[in-house]
This record gives structure tokens, C-alpha cells and sequence, in this order.
């Protein structure tokens, strides 16, 4: 169905150089994030310390997008981007400097992996924003889609670019690497116009900010979308931490085992965008994301049950597919509802749910299963995902009963 809005995007010259662009910029900080991980376990070699630079770059990432969705509602998107982008490839080169000159530090890099928290914070806000901006109002949920293709591609080859590279260019040449990767992003943004927005009247920030929130909260379908995404980024999403520990336990298998399961998961969570068909009656959209979540819980239970590689790289292929067909709906929903002046802050608070509560599910995840084990965690998250979505469709029935 959606073929045809993906392909007039791809032809569309403004759209397509903001696609490469981030999809180059995207595969990069993906191989940074890699590259730092390494950086730091071999300074440290804790495990503590290696824990510190999500936690780093989540708190700084959350905080910022409160900030973004005000900023996006002030002033021109595509500069917020630009600026974003200079930032970040600054932090990279001075992240290569430091590697070069045999003085980094591990407070260094955890410094550099905030500052890239803060760039993430903001441009994944502003980016979410910036999509009508950039296309026709109906051609959002195939941007949308497009967005997470670019993301999990990056997911798959950021680390793969990461793996291959270190050992000819070195730490400091993979950073150098990802600062070159904005480049293509800066002058795509430089050289695409944007469609003409609303103006908007500024305001003092914390009132802006109260504005957009009492807006999300009386609005009973983006309500419903932000609260739906929290549930399932708290008990769902984090599952992914538990991958290593099913690998070697349940599969009895090694590091390629694990990369088999993230590949598997990428490439249904690939496929699943391209099936993105959001619908503007809210009865449709509710049963839709129902029926998703559902198999999302099925597919999380064979997971957890699962002894065999095939049968867990089939499992992982549908988590991805059901993942990544469920949150461009919501995020296209949202987009829908919103008028244009409170676009920033409306979708910051969606942000705000991935950035924030996906870290707090996963270390209760890994909590839990030091005492029950993954598998019995994985299958609690999927019989919990399964019911929320059970419960989404029962209410979707009763509130809104099918029309002749």
C-alpha cells in the first residue's frame, strides 16, 4: 500500500539528499558508539565504567528533548539540525584528538558521550518535527517509515563498519571517520528547502512548555499514543538486553549467535516499516496497533521458550517486524492530531518515552532475571505486551463500535 508514497519521497531531489545524508549520519554515530564502548573497557577495563556512557548520554539526551520541543516551536527546524550536526561532529574530532595524543581519559569520553547525548536529545526531536516540513501532510507516515529504515539500517551498519575498521584506522581514525559523516548531512539540510511553516508566537519557555503539555495530556488519542509507547518502551523494548544471555544460555552459542539474533530482529524491523498504513479513524488505528502488540507478545514468548537457532532468529525477525510497524504508527498518529504551533513539544514528550523508559525497563529486566532467569523475563514481557495488547482491542470495540 505505502509503495508508491516511499518511492515519490525517494524521487522527490529535496527528500533524497536528506535521506543519504542521514543515513550516513546515523551509520556513523552507530559506529561511534561502538568504537567508545571499546575505548572505554579498554582504558578501564570495568564494566561499571562501560555502564556509565549510556547512562551519560541518556540523562543529557532526556533532558534535552524538553528543550528541543520548545526550540522547534521558536525558531526554523532545519538550522536547529545544522547546529546539531556542527556540534556533533565537533565532539567527534575532539573525541579522535584526544585518542591521537595518548592523554584520553575515561572522564574524557564519558564528557564526549553527554555532549553527543545532547545532540541525540535534540535532533531526534527536531527531526520528528522537521518530517512536515519536509513533505506533504499525507506523505508523513511514509517519511516516518523511511526515518526507522535509516535507523535500524544504521543499527545493522554502524557496528558491522565499527568491527571491520578498527583495526586499520585505529580508535582515533573511527572517530575521525564519524566526524566526516555530518558533512553530507550539513550541506544536505543546507541546500533543501523546507515547505513553508506556520509562524509562531514565542512566549516565555516554561509557559510553552505547559502549553504543550496540558495540550498531549487533554488530547485523548495522543494521550493514548504516548501512554501505549511508554508501556511498551518500559516492559517490551527492553528485552534486547537479555539478547546476550539467551544466546549463550538457551542457544549455548557465541558472539556470532548474538549477531545472528541482531540481524534477524533488524532486518523484520526493516521490513515492518515498509507495511506502515495508519489509518485517521481512531477505531482502526487502535485495533491495528492491538493486533501488532499482540504478536509482538507471541513472538517475545517463543523467544523466551525457544532452544533452537532457527526458531529464536524467527522469533527475533517478527519481534522486529511487529517493533518497528507499531511505533511509526503511533508517531504518525501524533503527527496527524497536532497543529503545527505545538509540534515540538507535543513530540518531545513521545521522545522523552524512548529515551527515558527504556533504560529503566532494561535494568529492571536485568535485575529480575539475575533471580528468575531471562527466558522466565522474556516470557513474563511478552504475556504483559500480550495482554496490553488484548486490552487495546477490547477497548477499541467497546468505545468505538464498528459502523455499517
Amino acid at each position: 500500500m505505502q509503495a508508491p508514497s516511499h518511492l515519490r519521497l525517494l524521487r522527490n531531489p529535496n527528500y533524497r539528499a536528506y535521506f543519504i545524508g542521514l543515513s550516513i549520519t546515523s551509520a556513523g554515530t552507530w559506529m561511534q558508539t561502538v568504537v567508545q564502548a571499546w575505548l572505554v573497557y579498554r582504558l578501564s577495563k570495568s564494566a561499571f565504567w562501560l555502564g556509565m556512557i549510556p547512562v551519560c548520554q541518556n540523562a543529557t539526551a532526556i533532558v534535552m528533548t524538553v528543550v528541543a520541543g520548545v526550540l522547534c516551536d521558536r525558531m526554523q527546524r532545519r538550522r536547529i539540525l545544522i547546529a546539531v550536526q556542527v556540534v556533533a561532529l565537533l565532539q567527534a574530532v575532539a573525541l579522535a584528538t584526544l585518542v591521537m595524543s595518548g592523554r584520553v581519559q575515561v572522564w574524557h569520553v564519558l564528557i564526549m558521550a553527554a555532549v553527543l547525548g545532547m545532540c541525540s536529545g535534540i535532533d531526534i526531536t527536531t527531526r520528528h518535527a522537521f518530517a512536515v516540513d519536509l513533505v506533504e501532510k499525507e506523505d508523513l507516515p511514509a517519511a516516518i517509515a523511511l526515518n526507522a529504515v535509516v535507523q535500524n539500517g544504521a543499527r545493522i551498519a554502524g557496528p558491522v563498519g565499527a568491527a571491520m575498521l578498527i583495526g586499520p584506522l585505529g580508535e582515533a581514525g573511527c572517530f575521525f571517520l564519524n566526524a566526516a559523516t555530518f558533512i553530507p548531512q550539513i550541506i544536505a539540510l543546507t541546500w533543501i528547502t523546507p515547505r513553508p511553516s506556520q509562524s509562531r508566537q514565542a512566549g516565555h519557555p516554561l509557559q510553552e512548555l505547559s502549553e504543550g503539555l496540558r495540550y498531549a495530556l487533554g488530547h485523548s488519542q495522543i494521550r493514548k499514543m504516548i501512554a501505549l509507547c511508554g508501556l511498551l518502551c518500559l516492559f517490551a523494548s527492553p528485552y534486547s538486553t537479555l539478547l546476550p544471555v539467551i544466546a549463550k544460555r538457551a542457544l549455548d552459542g557465541d558472539a556470532r549467535t548474538l549477531g545472528w539474533l541482531g540481524a534477524a530482529m533488524g532486518l523484520g524491523a526493516v521490513c515492518g516499516t515498509f507495511l506502515v498504513s495508519p489509518r485517521k479513524n481512531e477505531r482502526a488505528i487502535d485495533l491495528q496497533l492491538a493486533a501488532r502488540a499482540v504478536f509482538w507478545g507471541v513472538f517475545l514468548a517463543a523467544l523466551a521458550l525457544s532452544k533452537t537457532l532457527w526458531l529464536s532468529l524467527s522469533a527475533q525477525f517478527g519481534i522486529g517486524f511487529c517493533m518497528m510497524s507499531i511505533f511509526p504508527i503511533m508517531n504518525s498518529t501524533i503527527q496527524f492530531a497536532v497543529p503545527d504551533a505545538m509540534r515540538g513539544r507535543v513530540l518531545s514528550l513521545y521522545t522523552m518515552t524512548f529515551i527515558g523508559l527504556v533504560p529503566v525497563g532494561a535494568l529492571a529486566m536485568g535485575a529480575l532475571s539475575d533471580r528468575f532467569g531471562a527466558p522466565a523475563v522474556v516470557a513474563c514481557a511478552g504475556a504483559l505486551t500480550l495482554c496490553l495488547g488484548a486490552g487495546l482491542a477490547a477497548c477499541a470495540q467497546k468505545v468505538w463500535p464498528k459502523t455499517r
